[in-house]
């Protein structure tokens, strides 16, 4: 199970970084941080929130491939991913996934399929719907999660709804290599050109 901690927005400056309470928590929208930079994991993030740093966004957890932070209680209707009326995805518990190159990103989807858990388990409130940011947006976010070069999306959501493990994309195919020969014990074209082609002349 994912670790998770609590690092908690200040009042003030949630805020001033939200439409207040009252959220709906209609289901759970995934984003990704976009954010490649070396340690741009999740602690980073929860100080960034913390802190007052996003002037124009909100979210309720940030997760790497170690833990899970939480900077907003599940009340509030942070600003993720839409519009602020009744119904869109900011009446749902926002999730950003941390995407830095020095984090472990398979590791990361699997925190994120365990928080999701943590989170219906311990809101029944919350409804068992998971939306992409793109959902609400359009804008193409969780970007690697929604091109499958990790994970697929269904394998994320099937791992979220039954506990499992997020099943790894296919790698892709081995490249065919050279046509190997029949050994008949004869020298002849076939054997020299292939020779050739081990030799790379």
């Amino acid at each position: 199970m994912v670790t998770t901690r609590r690092q908690i927005v200040p009042a003030h400056i949630a805020n001033a970084r939200t439409y207040g309470k009252g959220n709906r928590k209609v289901g759970i929208t995934v984003h990704e941080t976009a954010n490649r930079s070396k340690g741009a994991n999740a602690a980073a993030h929860g100080n960034l929130q913390a802190r007052g740093g996003m002037t124009s966004a909100s979210w309720h957890w940030t997760v790497d491939d170690k833990e899970a932070v939480q900077s907003y209680g599940n009340e509030w209707r942070c600003w993720h991913a839409g519009s602020g009326s009744a119904g869109d995805g900011d009446d749902t518990i926002a999730i950003e996934i941390c995407v830095n190159e020095d984090g472990d990103l398979a590791k990361a989807y699997q925190n994120a399929t365990e928080l999701i858990r943590f989170i219906w388990d311990s809101d029944p409130t919350v409804g068992r719907q998971l939306f992409q940011h793109n959902h609400w947006s359009g804008k193409n976010c969780p970007t690697i999660l929604r091109s499958g070069t990790v994970i697929s999306w269904a394998a994320f959501v099937a791992a979220a709804l039954t506990g499992g493990t997020p099943t790894p994309a296919p790698g892709p195919a081995p490249a065919p290599g050279p046509a190997l020969l029949e050994l008949d014990g004869d020298w002849g074209a076939k054997t020299t050109g292939r020779l050739q082609q081990v030799l790379g002349r």
